[in-house]
């Protein structure tokens, strides 16, 4: 199957947590959710002004996050009602322009964690905006081109970036990278 409408290069796309609908992002600005029974577009999300770097439907599916990176301007991270498209709430909550390359909901769809270009992370919570931590990991360049919570929530993992062949995990509430080791 393959699912055509986005103007220009597609950098993330992921399923809903039903299995039945997939959103994606584009460097066309646009976010597209997608119906995988009627292999349709069934709604454009416009609010970006360039591209869409990272996507992530909210557990219960009925909220999506979208973020991206633009050179000049940033826009933001956009939190949209699913089953209306509405733009629920815009984070822009940090001083000059920020380039955001990964987005993701918690397991239990109260914070948002965000990856940012050049290695600092940011928890969110979801419902306001309001910034609960931010993080950095080692000082290497390179884009955080995935972030992910665990799935009790209490965690938060990326690679290193830059020139490392490693991943980083962080406590989500305090920032600090966790230590424990599984036996």
């Amino acid at each position: 199957m393959t699912l055509r409408g986005h103007d220009r290069v597609v950098y993330n796309a992921v399923f809903a947590p039903d299995g039945k609908r997939v959103v994606s992002g584009s460097e066309d600005g646009t976010v597209k959710i997608w119906d995988m029974v009627a292999t349709r577009e069934l709604t454009k999300l416009v609010g970006h002004n360039d591209t869409v770097r990272s996507v992530a439907f909210s557990p219960d599916g009925k909220r999506l996050v979208s973020a991206g990176m633009l050179a000049g301007t940033y826009d933001g991270i956009k939190i949209w009602d699913v089953g209306t498209g509405t733009e629920l709430n815009t984070i822009r909550k940090w001083p000059g322009w920020v380039s955001v390359c990964s987005v993701a909901f918690s397991p239990d769809g109260t914070r948002l964690a965000s990856g940012h270009r050049y290695g600092t992370f940011r928890i969110w919570d979801a419902a306001t905006g309001d910034q609960i931590t931010s993080f950095r990991r080692a000082k290497t360049l390179g884009s955080n081109l995935g972030v992910a919570f665990s799935p009790d929530g209490q965690l938060v993992t990326s690679p290193a970036g830059g020139s490392q062949q490693t991943v980083k995990v962080w406590n989500a509430n305090t920032g600090m990278e966790d230590h424990r080791r599984s036996g």
